[in-house]
């Protein structure tokens, strides 16, 4: 069966995955902000606490991501 999207699916980009991450620490605890500024220094401090090995989980996971998208034929998929 033919798969419009797949390329273009969140499920096989990690940077989609890594976004999620620094957002949910960013806005951990219904967190808001009152100036861009202070978004942008969460921001910063998120990323900072990303490590090597968590990127090295999400690289690595590629393989089972594109064979859980086949097996579902292009659909999302659960992580």
């Amino acid at each position: 069966r033919y798969m419009d999207w797949p390329p273009n699916s969140p499920d096989l980009n990690c940077i989609e995955t890594l976004w999620a991450m620094i957002k949910r620490d960013v806005h951990r605890d219904g967190r808001q902000f009152n100036s861009i500024e202070d978004l942008w220094e969460a921001c910063k401090i998120a990323f900072s606490r990303i490590t090597p090995s968590d990127i090295k989980k999400l690289t690595a996971s590629m393989d089972r991501r594109l064979v859980e998208v086949l097996k579902s034929c292009g659909r999302q998929v659960k992580d």
